[in-house]
């Protein structure tokens, strides 16, 4: 009875003693003025000036004060920086002007005149002059040059209504107490006229991506991976999704990754391991078409972010109800770095929430219209997923022929993005694939496939994809019909060649711009 005693008194003594302060909370010791915020590991983050502090609160009302002995308790960490999007950033003996965006990054303007453009005759009035002591605080960013490039960070009003400036998207607050909440005040906004790309979803209570003084610089996610990738499933529902719905998404989900490394021929993966995400409409994430329908909004990828992390190349997404759709399934290109490939150089993934991690999303339409019946069934609609992926590199070769001219044989269709049927390979992408009979006719490979849904992708597709190299791709054939146009299973004509280095010459090696 008394052992028992004695450790009730002993675990009574230690949680008296132990911190008791949290994430956000602010501290200081009895025997120095210096404030601190505390981060999430329990780190005390010192703030420079008194200066700095009121970028970030409006009085000491919430600051704590402890003793010398428990500041010690929370190991020192770097300064709070200047707050992005409230004040513009200067140092003595340092000519330049800078906006502050998150992270502490500091951008400096290329001319006096933008300043005052954005901000207004009395810019000078946000200038925070920070010591230079703490300028390895800070790291400098790209210059300011155009009046629509609005800083990260920034509290924006425009039409009557604030928005949060979010790495290029406006993100609205439904209301001033939302401003508020998220420590800003209406005389911190810039007041604009320019048209930039909005979400849907409002800012109600206070946000850690909008009011976080320990948070780490935007940088961006962008790269050229293209052996290790990685995808998201999404389903956007209108309604709650039924079990069969859910097991049938898991089903093709499970299967993409087994027949994903078969498409490639072993040298890609694609890891599809996250949990399926369901997002439910909330009036924010459908928006009618021009055909009358609700459809997913690029604010369902937008919310996805908002709670999941941005390292994703592919974004799978899927509905359970739009009935009517014009196409089988669509890739939205967001990022692109690749060279040589065809495809276009953007940078458009923070318009759906990425910083450029984001390659594309692949919108597969409605879950209820893909069989699983049996296998030849799920690996269709397994394909169809490769095949909307594969856009992002291949699928668009062109070449010189030996009339000087650029050949567009090996593409169909007017948006020349997949293998016209008459290559002579099978791809997720297209191509019928051509045996010779020896009699001037040929018979369509495709039609000979024991598993004619579960396809691989050609030499040429792997080399667009980074995976192969030049010598390892070989001549390309695609046949010629006797009859321009003809469809069919067996088709007489002449099967022509095409080099690799006619393509390589015509679109550029291949490569990564990062």
């Amino acid at each position: 009875m008394k052992t028992r005693l004695i450790v009730f008194f002993i675990l009574v003594f230690f949680l008296s003693v132990a911190p008791a302060h949290a994430l956000g909370d602010l501290i200081k010791s009895a025997s120095s003025p210096t404030v601190y915020y505390l981060d999430g590991n329990n780190f005390r983050h010192p703030f420079p000036t008194q200066a700095v502090y009121e970028t970030w609160y409006a009085d000491f009302s919430g600051v704590k004060t402890v003793s010398p002995e428990t500041i010690t308790d929370y190991p020192l960490a770097e300064n709070i920086k200047v707050r992005p999007g409230v004040a513009l950033v200067t140092f003595e003996t340092d000519k330049n002007i800078y906006a502050a965006t998150p992270g502490g990054i500091l951008r400096p303007f290329k001319e006096r005149d933008l300043i005052q453009r954005m901000y207004g005759d009395k810019w000078f009035e946000k200038a925070v002059k920070v010591p230079e002591a703490f300028f390895g605080d800070y790291l400098i960013g790209e210059e300011m040059k155009y009046d629509h490039e609005l800083p990260d960070g920034m509290l924006y009003l425009w039409d009557g209504k604030y928005y949060y400036n979010d790495n290029g998207l406006l993100w609205p607050f439904k209301d001033l107490a939302a401003v508020k909440a998220n420590g800003f005040k209406t005389s911190d906004a810039v007041k604009g006229n320019i048209a930039l790309d909005k979400r849907a979803k409002e800012i109600s209570f206070l946000n850690t991506r909008i009011f976080n003084p320990v948070a780490k610089p935007n940088a961006t996610t962008a790269d050229c991976e293209n052996k290790k990738l990685k995808a998201a499933f999404i389903l956007a529902a209108k309604t709650q999704p039924s079990q069969d719905e859910i097991d049938k998404l898991t089903a093709i989900k499970n299967r993409l990754a087994e027949n994903f490394v078969f498409a490639t021929k072993g040298l890609a993966k694609l890891d599809v391991s996250y949990p399926i995400i369901i997002l439910s409409d909330d009036e924010t994430l459908f928006f009618r078409d021009r055909d009358g329908q609700l459809k997913p909004d690029n604010e369902v990828i937008n919310t996805f972010f908002d709670q999941n992390p941005d390292n994703f190349d592919f974004i799978i997404l899927y509905n359970n109800f739009v009935l009517n759709e014009s196409v089988v399934a669509k890739y939205v290109l967001t990022n692109n770095d690749f060279l040589g490939t065809g495809n276009s150089q953007v940078h458009y993934s923070f318009f759906y929430g990425s910083r450029g991690k984001l390659k594309g999303i692949a919108n597969m339409g409605n879950l209820l219209k893909y069989g699983l019946g049996n296998t030849a069934d799920l690996d269709q609609s397994v394909n169809y997923i490769i095949h909307e992926i594969a856009h992002h590199w291949s699928g668009r070769a062109i070449f010189q022929d030996e009339n000087g001219e650029v050949n567009y044989a090996l593409l169909a269709g007017t948006e020349k993005n997949h293998w016209n049927i008459y290559v002579d390979f099978i791809s997720p992408l297209g191509g019928n694939g051509w045996q010779d009979n020896g009699d001037g006719a040929f018979t369509s490979k495709i039609t000979l496939a024991s598993e004619p849904n579960r396809k691989v992708f050609s030499n040429l597709d792997l080399y667009f994809m980074g995976l192969l190299p030049t010598p390892f791709v070989g001549p390309i054939k695609y046949l010629a019909p006797d009859e321009p146009g003809a469809v069919g299973n067996v088709l007489r004509g002449e099967l022509k060649e095409v080099l690799i280095d006619q393509i390589v010459d015509t679109m550029g090696e291949w490569g990564c711009r990062i």
